[in-house]
């Protein structure tokens, strides 16, 4: 489901799973992505 990271490429910032866990609490909330709370990685990253 989550690609690996390419070889030669530059490493992730971001945890997949925390990516993974902000996508499934907005469908399972069903909240805006500006009202997420602050401790998940930033909007324009998700």
């Amino acid at each position: 489901m989550i690609p690996e990271a390419k070889p030669g490429g530059r490493k992730r910032e971001v945890d997949m799973w925390e990516i993974l866990n902000v996508i499934f609490y907005i469908l399972v909330e069903e909240v805006r992505w500006r009202a997420l709370p602050g401790d998940f990685p930033a909007r324009q990253t998700v």
